[in-house]
């Protein structure tokens, strides 16, 4: 399970937040907007479970845009290279 993360889900995260950051600071480039194109799926609004003891709030949201798909692969590639040694 260690290896799966460190081989594949440190990238992977280091990716996402990689790609969000700069999609947001391309959103206003015109010929860099392109990157932060993207789709938004999931719960749009929150399923609520009251039991007046608690009170359980669950929801989805996946956020996924081209720079997020880049930066993804190309930290995956680079970490495929680095942890060969």
């Amino acid at each position: 399970m260690m290896k799966f993360v460190k081989y594949t889900g440190f990238p992977v995260l280091c990716g996402i937040v990689l790609g969000m950051m700069i999609a947001s600071l391309t959103k206003n480039v015109s010929a860099l907007s392109w990157l932060s194109f993207g789709l938004n799926f999931g719960m749009t609004s929150p399923l609520v479970l009251d039991l007046k003891l608690i009170n359980l709030t669950f929801g989805v949201t996946v956020s996924l845009n081209i720079a997020t798909i880049i930066c993804i692969t190309l930290c995956l590639i680079v970490a495929k290279y680095i942890y060969k040694r």
